[in-house]
């Protein structure tokens, strides 16, 4: 599921998604790596948080759901 999610964000967004939060890749380290400015990696870590955490949200919804209305 969680591959799914990342495959939803843009890809400017999960390029800094991944390492940080995977690979726990450095602001620093990862902004020298695209040639952007930390202040960018930061920004776009956290909007693709968010989106990640939405896409999740409503991916696992529905099945977190169903696996409740099966166990009663």
């Amino acid at each position: 599921m969680l591959l799914a999610c990342l495959q939803e964000l843009p890809e400017e967004l999960r390029t800094v998604v991944v390492p940080c939060d995977i690979e726990e890749a450095g602001y620093g380290n990862l902004a020298e790596l695209l040639g952007i400015p930390k202040g960018t990696v930061k920004s776009r870590h956290a909007r693709g948080r968010a989106r990640l955490r939405d896409a999740y949200e409503r991916l696992a919804a529905p099945r977190v759901v169903a696996e409740r209305e099966g166990s009663t």
